[in-house]
């Protein structure tokens, strides 16, 4: 085999291409060092040849030594020399310190300017401790950020730390435009791919208290979110995972769009993973509140962190052997909705009220913050007002619903799954979109379902013309979904809206009694909506975004949300005032209490029907009211009660 033989130049320029390339340091040394080199050669040529005799320079080498370094240095210092010989001298070391000095100078500021555009990429290591860290970017972070900062907002020093595949410039001038500044909680971005576990490193999970991560914008992106806790859990630097009872397990909140990857997941997540997915959550709110108006200013009020939320406190010492229905009349603004049992983690919303309190359970509790629990007041039968208390309250009468459905998306499968587990049997549900022949074929695959007759019509749902033509007369409620799959966000949402308006207006004129509820993509639509008047929203986006913000600052509310959100067990209803107390006069909330446990429920709760469609006042909805304050209630008003059924 014949060896190529390369010359002197082009080895000389392969060296030199390495030198240049090697860095700032080693190209400062060489020019140092050249610069070193000629001075200590111009200085001996001076002192060989006599150049200083006639320029009055001391003859000794570093007083020459440091007369020549000046030139190389101060390009001006030759004018002070009047020999001709030194002057030409000179002038060599004068050209190499210009050489030299702008050539350093250029590499300083080729490096600061590549230090700078290294921080504009958003890759410096972020060192924090008890942090948030956020995988991932989307619509819905936006409304995460918001509520973590109303969480942290009595913290000092709070950190949320982004990282997602997008520019860092882009990333902080869409907080800034979009998330008011918080002075306690600081904002922190940084550009990287969530599964890379280089750029893992670079947020610090391992030190973060918890970990969020969202599912992008586009669909069928929940492979990556498995790939990102995988990514997380294995990581050659995680926490140790023996050390569990020193919190050294990671807490996770991941969001998958559909269920399809939610067994592999929490394979791959174990304990450290919380699961929230996406359309299971809507589809289930959805179908609450779709049989139930206001629900879903219910559901706002508890999930924002700036109204009444769900807290996990200690049992106090006085409530140690007490009963639950004890308990539940023990506070003025504190509302217990139930106990969790911290050895099993099981969960018991509205338990029976013989059910005796231990000491290694946790009480959960509605309040207005997550001060300690007050102590306990026994003593509050003197504030229930037997004479206003319904003796014989009727009973609600759970009949079949007639439901219709107005657009689709990939929700719609999830919410006729739901519908078909909340409703009895013998439910009609209309589904009406503009591909309804796909649909039926889609829905032909579920499982048979028990309760439900469905039937189809194909029909533009924002033609005035078309919506004239369906038998609205027939159904309860209808469940307007937008169009998520096929369109843009705004897109959608603005055949929503027309869809509501010419709906409000077709119930006015033909004074229809049915319900609606609507689903919104962007929240600030929601303003635009609110001019049909409709009986309940669903923003998707914020639904969930608020759902994992909470979860990501306490785990356990998973356990709380799961039964809420589930046709089986205590949920939230609205019923009416009469089924409780005589109406049309003043009542403090600790007899509305006590006339809701005798129906073995738990009262949260009223909403007025006044107010029912003025945002101003929350639609009505008034949570966990001081127990001993007198309210004029009227016929009409809604208690909200935590309840197995109707």
């Amino acid at each position: 085999m014949s060896v190529k033989k390369f010359s002197f130049a082009q080895r000389f320029q392969y060296r030199f291409d390495n030198l240049m390339t090697g860095g700032l340091m080693p190209l400062i040394v060489i020019l140092i060092i050249f610069a070193l080199f000629l001075t200590i050669f111009i200085t001996v040529t001076v002192m060989v040849f006599h150049f200083e005799e006639k320029s009055n320079v001391s003859t000794s080498f570093l007083e020459n030594f440091w007369q020549v370094l000046m030139h190389v240095i101060d390009q001006g210092t030759i004018t002070d020399k009047k020999t001709w010989s030194f002057r030409l001298t000179m002038m060599i070391p004068t050209f190499v310190g210009i050489f030299t000095l702008s050539t350093l100078v250029a590499l300083i500021t080729s490096r600061i300017g590549i230090i700078l555009s290294n921080f504009r990429k958003g890759r410096s290591l972020v060192i924090e401790e008890n942090h948030i860290v956020i995988l991932g970017w989307s619509a819905k972070i936006f409304s995460v950020i918001k509520e973590l900062i109303k969480a942290n907002a009595n913290q000092v020093h709070a950190c949320v730390v982004i990282l997602a595949d997008k520019d860092q410039i882009e990333m902080e001038d869409e907080l800034k435009e979009k998330v008011k500044k918080s002075k306690n909680v600081r904002i922190i971005c940084r550009t990287g791919n969530p599964i890379d576990l280089d750029d893992l490193e670079i947020v610090n999970p391992h030190d973060a208290k918890s970990i969020i991560i969202l599912s992008p914008d586009d669909h069928n992106t929940d492979v990556q979110n498995v790939k990102c806790i995988l990514a997380i859990v294995n990581h050659p630097n995680r926490r140790n995972p023996e050390r569990r009872e020193e919190g050294h397990l990671y807490h996770i909140v991941a969001e998958l769009q559909t269920d399809n990857n939610k067994e592999v997941a929490s394979i791959v997540g174990g304990d450290e993973l919380t699961l929230i997915v996406s359309d299971e959550v809507i589809a289930r709110i959805a179908v609450q509140t779709c049989l139930q108006s206001g629900l879903s200013a219910v559901y706002n009020k508890i999930l924002d962190f700036d109204h009444t939320e769900i807290y996990f406190y200690d049992v106090p010492e006085l409530l140690l052997g007490k009963t639950f229905r004890e308990a539940t009349l023990a506070y003025d603004d504190v509302i217990v909705l139930g106990i969790l049992r911290t050895n099993t983690q099981i969960v018991l919303l509205n338990p029976k009220q013989s059910q005796k309190i231990r000491n290694s359970d946790k009480l959960i509790c509605m309040a207005q913050d997550d001060h300690a629990l007050p102590l306990p007041n026994f003593d509050t039968k003197e504030y229930i007002q037997e004479d206003k208390i319904l003796k014989d309250g009727k009973n609600l009468i759970n009949a079949p619903r007639s439901v219709m459905i107005l657009g689709w998306n990939q929700e719609g499968f999830t919410i006729v799954k739901q519908m078909d587990s909340y409703v009895m049997k013998g439910s009609e549900l209309c589904i009406v979109c503009d591909d309804a022949d796909k649909v039926r074929a889609d829905l032909d695959i579920l499982m048979p379902l028990k309760n439900v007759n469905i039937s189809y019509q194909e029909a533009d749902i924002s033609n005035r013309k078309a919506l004239n033509q369906l038998p609205l007369a027939q159904h309860q409620h209808l469940m307007i979904l937008s169009y998520a799959n096929k369109m843009h966000i705004q897109e959608a949402d603005a055949i929503t809206l027309v869809a509501l308006m010419h709906l409000r207006e077709i119930k006015k004129n033909k004074k229809l009694e049915f319900t609606i509820i609507s689903e919104m993509l962007d929240i600030k639509n929601r303003t635009l909506a609110e001019v049909a008047k409709p009986d309940d929203f669903i923003i998707s986006d914020h639904v969930i975004s608020l759902i994992v913000s909470q979860v990501a600052e306490n785990k356990e509310l998973k356990l709380v949300f799961d039964q809420l959100f589930d046709a089986q067990g205590s949920e939230f209803y609205l019923k009416p005032l009469d089924l409780y107390v005589v109406p049309n006069q003043e009542i403090n909330f600790y007899t509305i209490t006590e006339a809701a446990l005798r129906r073995n429920e738990i009262a949260i709760g009223y909403r007025l029907k006044e107010f029912a469609e003025s945002p101003a006042h929350h639609y009505g909805v008034f949570l966990n009211p001081n127990k001993k304050e007198n309210v004029f209630l009227k016929e009409g008003d809604k208690i909200i009660v935590l309840a197995e059924d109707l």
